[in-house]
């Protein structure tokens, strides 16, 4: 069974193929504000993004039984902050 993002991917290529090789000068002024190229530019950009935010993980500090410890946001309790 193949990938369907490599399948996805060749056919966008394709296109742009096409595009690049039956008009337009690929600047965008012909009014054309779609193209292959940007939705896989876009794509590979909001992959991009979500690894990010999954490497970010959001703490406090706090203090419990008089020692300071770091905990994840959802882990607060009332109390917690003053």
């Amino acid at each position: 069974m193949r990938n369907p993002l490599v399948i996805s991917t060749r056919v966008l290529a394709t296109i742009s193929f096409a595009q690049a090789t039956c008009g337009g000068d690929g600047d965008g002024s012909d009014g054309d504000s779609w193209s292959p190229t940007k939705v896989v530019q876009e794509t590979r950009a909001d992959a991009a993004a979500a690894k990010l935010k999954a490497m970010i993980k959001v703490t406090a500090t706090v203090i419990r039984q008089g020692v300071a410890m770091e905990i994840p946001l959802k882990d607060l309790v009332p109390g917690d902050i003053r």
